[in-house]
């Protein structure tokens, strides 16, 4: 196992929460799935396939979002979910940290 992350890390992510406008699985890496969830602006977002179950367009999730560009097979994300769905309806892009 990795060593745990500090407070001060985990603080540093800007976790927001939108409305999921698609979910698709990944064309590739078949665990994954593919969110696009509106904050400000629509975003693609990385998820677990588990993660994605019970998000649906119209539903809220949490999200981690400005991370570093990441590409996995082909597709560039700079957000992953958190968590999802949301029970409670919060304007989209609503700032958690």
């Amino acid at each position: 196992m990795k060593p745990p992350v500090e407070l001060a890390d985990f603080q540093r992510l800007d976790l927001r929460v939108g409305t999921v406008t698609a979910v698709r699985p990944h064309p590739v890496l078949t665990a994954l799935s593919i969110l696009t969830v509106q904050l400000n602006e629509p975003v693609e977002v990385l998820a677990p396939g588990s993660g994605a179950i019970g998000l649906a367009p119209g539903s809220q999730a949490a999200v981690a979002t400005g991370l570093h560009p990441l590409t996995a097979a082909g597709l560039r994300v700079t957000a992953c979910l958190v968590t999802g769905p949301v029970t409670s309806q919060i304007p989209d892009g609503s700032r958690l940290s």
